[in-house]
């Protein structure tokens, strides 16, 4: 089709130093890496034209994966393994494409198709694997798990428990990997799940004591 646009979804790592880095500033190296790589990225029409790009979901700050999205669109259509090459050569340490390919005709942005995530969760050395084998035992025979959740509306209290899918522990290192809810309809944080361990574990959870990697994003069909 002659109007038909060339939108593809490319596939990256976010590690290392790179976790630190804001959802905005991750837009604008992004950005960044178009206009070096002189992709042929199409630009929004009006006074204050941008690239067309748009990101599954943002990620926290602090927090590694090795499955990000982003969907981008472009005027002409591109060799997907030569646009990977052209990304990695214009990104710095810690980003890095590692798949590129073009959506299908009809095919939902990959926010709007969003509907769960699986991440790892890495404990410190100190809790022990039969401590967390009985903690994933108690919430996955759990009937409720409340939580509050606070907006400006005010504080909520909702049940989390139908938004946790999996809970599977790994042997090596002290880890959980986990598939919840995310996406618009229901939403869950990976760190909720670190907090609920580490109250069925009898202990305080700070933020960053459970080390979180985002493994993949998924929608209704699987994997985006």
């Amino acid at each position: 089709m002659e109007n038909e646009k060339l939108i593809y979804r490319i596939k990256f790592e976010k590690t290392g130093a790179m976790k630190f880095i804001g959802h905005l500033d991750l837009l604008k190296i992004f950005q960044r890496a178009v206009k070096r790589s002189v992709l042929p990225v199409a630009y929004s029409q009006g006074f204050n034209p941008h690239q067309i790009m748009s990101f599954a979901l943002p990620l926290s700050v602090g927090v590694e994966s090795i499955g990000e999205i982003v969907d981008v669109e472009f005027t002409n259509i591109l060799d997907c393994c030569d646009t990977i090459e052209k990304f990695n050569l214009t990104m710095p340490n810690g980003l890095k494409v590692v798949n590129v390919r073009r959506l299908t005709t009809g095919e939902k942005n990959a926010a709007a198709s969003l509907s769960s995530a699986s991440y790892e969760l890495v404990f410190p050395e100190t809790i022990t694997k039969s401590g967390l084998r009985k903690a994933i035992d108690e919430i996955l025979t759990e009937s409720q798990i409340i939580i509050t959740r606070t907006s400006k509306k005010g504080d909520k209290q909702v049940d989390v428990r139908p938004m946790i899918h999996e809970l599977t522990l790994l042997e090596f290192p002290v880890a959980v990997n986990t598939l919840i809810d995310t996406g618009s309809a229901s939403n869950l944080k990976a760190d909720v799940i670190a907090e609920i361990i580490c109250e069925k574990l009898g202990i305080s959870y700070t933020p960053g004591d459970v080390r979180i990697k985002r493994l993949a994003l998924f929608g209704e069909n699987g994997s985006l």
